[in-house]
């Protein structure tokens, strides 16, 4: 196997930002943890053998059995009994026998020994070499949102870089659309204190919206009397009743007739009559019948009071008793023969009590009202206390002997034994094997087994090793620091360098290995009566990190030029070796003094991006 030493060759293209830095600087991460895993470093050594484990536990008691003793010596014949006496006595132990050969089956594995302690980690390997520098990008403007970029500029071109929402979206020359490349923006800076409060506004316009209602204002004085009202008022009380006049005397006698459409005959004076054709009334009077209204009745009084309580009636007659039977489901069940006078029984189709006349049911009106809702379970009632205990009843007379029943065929308890009778002479030998002997002693130890014992229990797990260095890898952006400007910059000729004024970032490494990847790229003009040429480097701190002619340029036929534009970008990825605050400028010179030389002439917001990415 190879070591983590051994060359390869990455996946890395230009850093070239087509499509992105972070993708180029994804693959080189990628590719660095692919080849450490397919090459790791070489194996430490082996740990040393733990010790041995504790005996394991006796085993089970074999199942084979030991060789059978000798037999001892035969007793003298008794009489041939047809019992079979007890066990005599184990005889004594026989000589141990030869060693047996050695065994040709191998005994039980014992438990495995500890693992060795882990070996030494391999060396770190080699870092890779620093990619090319790849083209710059030129943070152009912001958009509210990718829609809006993508419809303002379906293409564009390398380099090209629009903020949208806080992500840097950048053209992708190769699949031509905006990639997002995440983030760069700073954390969010503190809150600025707060404004001076502005001067009070002019007084707007009347509302046309009504405001809340005011509360009620106090009463008002009593103004003075006004002049006596035109308008009738209110009708007031009836007053009392005046006294009974005296009484007149009798008039004559009038009679009300009702026809349909003409007058009775032979009238008296006073006789009233009602048109049933035209609901008018009429009096006779002076010979006339005279019209005294279209209806004999007055409009409806307000009700009266509630009369005095009149005196309790006589007692009634005796009702007649209704014979509840048993209810029917419906009409048609109610029987027609076997009932009695008053008979009554209700019928649940309709809740109706039905009385039978002596010849047909009659119903007298529903007397079950509806079924109620089911009540609530009640509560468990408490256990009732227990009852005292009976007195023992008397016993009962003993009742006389039964018959002897038949012989019984299940045999009854063995009775004792009786006594041991005198010996009887000595039997014939025995056809029967006595029992086997006691096992004789252990023989002495045999040869060494040539067939390899058990392995012994594996020792304890040693300690861990002391971790090893990191090996190659990283490539995560750790943090991104940026600086925006608009500031314009020129330097004299014969100067020497100048600061671009505001492209100027400072960024804290979190680790002494970390690389920091600082980007740009803004518009440089040069014009003047000769060929044009400057100098642009990247400095950190105060030292020098790339130097170069960025260009020289020719006025066209001799004459004075008016402008020649150049694009500077630039990706450089630096190893600052530091935690400490490391600062990140731009600075031009002007070589020739007879020409002008400036940095972001158009005054166009700028950035300057520091990168950490860890090793």
């Amino acid at each position: 196997m190879p070591s983590n030493l051994t060359p390869k060759e990455f996946r890395y293209p230009t850093l070239d930002m087509s499509p992105d830095i972070p993708r180029d600087l994804g693959y080189l991460a990628q590719d660095i943890d692919d080849y450490l895993t397919a090459n790791p470093g070489a194996t430490g050594p082996t740990g040393p053998t733990g010790a041995t484990g504790a005996t394991g536990s006796t085993g089970a008691n074999s199942t084979v059995a030991g060789p059978t003793g000798p037999t001892g010596a035969t007793g003298a014949t008794g009489a041939n009994s047809t019992v079979a006496g007890p066990t005599g006595p184990t005889g004594a132990t026989g000589a141990t026998g030869s060693t047996g050969a050695n065994s040709t089956v191998a005994g039980p594995t014992g438990p495995t020994g500890a693992t060795g302690a882990t070996g030494v980690t391999g060396a770190t390997g080699a870092t890779g070499s620093t990619g090319q520098a790849g083209t710059g990008i030129d943070i152009l403007g912001t958009f509210a949102s990718l829609s809006l970029l993508q419809s303002t500029y379906p293409t564009g071109n390398p380099g090209d870089g629009y903020m949208v929402q806080g992500n840097l979206h950048v053209w992708d020359n190769v699949n031509n659309e905006w990639d997002n490349a995440g983030p760069i923006s700073g954390p969010t800076g503190p809150t600025g204190p707060t404004g001076p409060t502005g001067a009070t506004g002019s007084t707007g316009a009347n509302s046309t919206v009504a405001g809340p209602t005011g509360p009620t204002g106090a009463t008002g004085a009593t103004g003075s009397t006004g002049a006596n009202s035109t308008v009738a008022g209110p009708t007031g009380p009836t007053g009392a009743t005046g006294a009974t006049g005296v009484t007149g005397s009798t008039g004559s006698q009038a009679t009300f007739s009702l026809t349909s459409s003409t007058p009775p005959s032979n009238p008296v004076s006073g006789q009233a009559w009602f048109n049933t054709d035209n609901g008018k009334s009429y009096t006779y009077y002076d010979l006339f019948w005279v019209e005294t209204g279209s209806s004999l009745s007055g409009p409806t009084g307000a009700t009266g009071s509630t009369g005095v309580t009149g005196p309790t009636g006589a007692t009634g007659t005796q009702g007649v008793a209704v014979n509840l039977k048993s209810s029917v489901a419906t009409v048609p069940s109610l029987p027609s023969t076997g009932n009695t006078l008053n008979d009554g029984r209700i019928v649940e189709s309709d809740g109706d009590l039905y009385i039978w006349d002596g010849s047909s049911w009659s119903s007298v009106g529903q007397i079950v009202g509806p079924t109620g809702a089911t009540g609530a379970t009640g509560a468990t009632g408490s256990t009732g206390a227990t009852g005292a205990t009976g007195s023992t009843g008397s016993t009962g007379a003993t009742g006389a002997t039964g018959a002897t029943g038949a012989e019984s065929t299940v045999a009854g308890p063995t009775g004792p034994t009786g006594s041991t009778g005198a010996t009887g002479s000595t039997g014939a030998n025995s056809t029967v094997a006595g029992p086997t002997g006691a096992t004789g002693a252990t023989g002495a130890t045999g040869a060494d087994s040539t067939v390899a014992g058990p392995t012994g229990p594996t020792g304890a797990t040693g300690a861990t090793g002391a971790t090893g260095l990191p090996g190659a890898g990283g490539g995560k952006i750790n943090q991104v620091v940026s600086a925006t400007t608009s500031n314009t910059t020129s330097s004299t000729g014969g100067a020497g360098y100048v600061d671009v004024s505001g492209l100027s970032v400072t960024i804290t490494p979190t680790l002494s290995t970390s690389k920091i990847l600082v980007m740009t790229s803004f518009l440089i003009l040069g014009s003047g009566p000769s060929y044009q040429s400057g100098l642009v480097q990247l400095v950190k701190n105060s030292t020098s990190l790339t130097s170069g002619v960025l260009g020289t340029y020719y006025p066209n036929g001799g004459g004075v030029n008016t402008g020649n534009y150049a694009q500077y970008s630039i990706q450089y990825i630096d190893s600052p070796a530091t935690t400490s605050a490391t600062t990140y400028k731009i600075q031009i010179n002007n070589v020739l003094s007879a020409n002008n030389w400036g940095a972001n002439p158009s005054g166009n917001p700028i950035q300057i991006i520091a990168m950490e990415i860890l090793a």
